[in-house]
């Protein structure tokens, strides 16, 4: 575990030096760069599962691509060198460098496109289909809220896009809070298992990659996540169908995006989250803080470290 929280720090800090010079190519870059690097130090065999790309479209970090001292395969990652390049480029909030880890052939393989996301906590635990009517599912939320004699208004995190302007007037309509973010599908996602007292709901249709990581950690925390493919044309459409995904219309839960029982999840922010703390500069050291969470334990740690500057 420790090993990976070296990895996601050292791939933070690479990219620290270009945040706020306007080139995500070059921040995604460094953090790739010394991601593979040190995973390849690592003992074991590694074979990652969800990546920068296909190999025809990323050198490094490529879906499939075998990493590790050892020819034996024994663990599927999934990394996101930089969850949150354009941010970092310009200087701004939440961007995270993310490694989860599990046994071999773990992960779902999902299609790099829209994936229709919904998180909640145990205590909303089976109580809608993410095909339900989306006013039907604020309705069952906000009936258990009653139950549980919960008076705070109903509050759902979502993403500030076009796309999901009738989903935010639908909360509005029924009292509802929202909370918006711009970027960070996967920190975002787990407000409602570390946040649960505050957030009720996660609603997002973001990068299906993401939405496989981030139901690593829901499923480390107990959490209940539902997610489906949400393709934007045809082409995507056949992507899903020549990787024999049939059923579009199917509802992945946490159990089918990560299919083992033993998952370790490491997030080390680069700039501010509203969870972690940014890399900060003090005297002649570098400060980390990351977040660590993992299915035998069913809960999350904050680290701060300390590292010397060369």
């Amino acid at each position: 575990m420790l090993d990976i929280v070296d990895i996601t720090e050292k791939a933070a800090l690479a990219s620290y030096s270009h945040v706020g010079m306007m080139d995500k190519e070059l921040i995604d870059a460094a953090a790739t760069n010394v991601m593979r690097e040190e995973l390849n130090k690592l003992n074991h065999g590694y074979r990652v599962a969800i990546g920068e790309g296909e190999m025809d479209e990323a050198p490094m970090l490529y879906i499939g691509e075998k990493l590790g001292q050892s020819s034996i395969i024994e663990f599927d990652i999934a990394v996101d060198p930089i969850d949150g390049t354009t941010p970092a480029s310009k200087g701004q909030d939440n961007a995270l460098s993310v490694i989860a880890v599990t046994e071999k052939d773990g992960f779902l393989h999902a299609p790099d496109m829209y994936m229709k996301k919904s998180v909640v906590s145990p205590k909303f635990s089976g109580l809608f289909s993410l095909n339900d009517d989306f006013d039907s599912i604020l309705s069952k939320i906000s009936e258990r809220k009653i139950k549980l004699n919960d008076t705070s208004p109903l509050t759902v995190v979502i993403q500030d896009r076009k796309r999901h302007e009738e989903y935010i007037e639908n909360i509005q309509r029924r009292g509802g809070k929202v909370i918006l973010f711009n970027d960070g599908d996967i920190l975002n996602g787990l407000k409602p298992l570390i946040e649960s007292d505050e957030v009720d709901l996660f609603f997002n249709i973001g990068g299906a990659p993401e939405g496989v990581v981030l139901g690593a950690a829901v499923k480390c925390l107990g959490g209940e996540m539902q997610a489906q493919l949400y393709p934007q044309n045809e082409r995507e459409r056949k992507r899903c169908l020549n990787m024999g995904i049939a059923d579009l219309k199917k509802i992945y839960f946490t159990e089918d995006l990560v299919k083992s029982e033993k998952i370790i999840f490491v997030g080390t922010a680069v700039t501010k989250t509203e969870i972690i703390q940014q890399i900060k500069k003090v005297r002649n050291r570098y400060v980390t803080h990351s977040i660590i969470v993992d299915s035998q334990n069913k809960s999350f740690r904050l680290i701060e470290n300390y590292h010397a500057i060369i």
